[in-house]
């Protein structure tokens, strides 16, 4: 099961109303030749989050909330696209949706003995402006900026 699928597991469990907004796009891989016999290009598969930072979008009564599902040990490579990326900061402003507010989290998934869990992470308006991810040493876990 993929961290995508498991994100949207334990949102739906918690009566979160769910979508994937992460798509697949086909393009024509130009570095490889057309086939002989049929004519057919090549494709090459690319993945693509919801303004460039988003696998689902959920939302409740209250909420509405974008998620990056990932793997514990990805998920500063996510938060440093995320910090990177003016549309994050904008969504997690707050400003424009009244009185839904809008959440941003990383769900980090990993195995605890035989069970998977979510290491989740609430972005905030303060964390693009504190968090300082060249600082952190992937071998320690306590030094994760989140």
């Amino acid at each position: 099961m993929t961290p995508q699928l498991r994100s949207r597991k334990y949102l739906e469990d918690r009566g979160w109303t769910v979508a994937t907004v992460e798509s697949l796009k086909r393009f024509p891989d130009k570095t490889k030749p057309v086939c002989q016999h049929c004519g057919a290009q090549p494709q090459v598969m690319i993945r693509s989050d919801l303004f460039g930072f988003g696998d689902i979008l959920a939302f409740s009564s209250a909420n509405v909330m974008i998620v990056q599902s990932t793997t514990r040990h990805n998920m500063l490579d996510r938060w440093k696209k995320i910090a990177a990326l003016d549309a994050a900061r904008l969504w997690v402003s707050g400003t424009g949706i009244a009185p839904t507010e809008r959440l941003l989290k990383i769900h980090g998934w990993y195995q605890d003995g035989r069970f998977w869990k979510p290491k989740i992470k609430l972005i905030t308006p303060h964390d693009f402006e504190v968090t300082r991810c060249a600082d952190f040493d992937d071998q320690d876990e306590a030094g994760l900026p989140f």
